[in-house]
């Protein structure tokens, strides 16, 4: 819990609303903080389109391994799977 604990206080909102199934892209931002969920709803493996214009930095802090994540056009996520990426606003 620790780890969620340095996250946004304000909610994540669906960025894909509007598109074939549940949404696979969330957003929260506070200040400085942005965190960026992507959801993989399917049962293989895909590609997930991150839309262009949300003014993401290029790269992000997996949240639950701690490791750096490229947030490029897509991001590749496992079957059934979710990545939580936390970045800081680009200075």
């Amino acid at each position: 819990l620790e780890k969620l604990l340095d996250a946004p206080a304000c909610g994540a909102r669906p960025v894909d609303l509007l598109s074939d199934g549940p949404p696979s892209i969330w957003l929260a931002r506070d200040g400085e903080c942005t965190v960026v969920g992507v959801i993989n709803w399917s049962d293989e493996e895909r590609e997930v389109a991150v839309p262009e214009g949300l003014g993401l930095p290029g790269e992000g802090v997996d949240v639950w391994s701690g490791e750096r994540r490229p947030l490029g056009s897509s991001v590749r996520i496992g079957a059934r799977g979710a990545l939580l990426v936390h970045c800081h606003a680009v200075m």
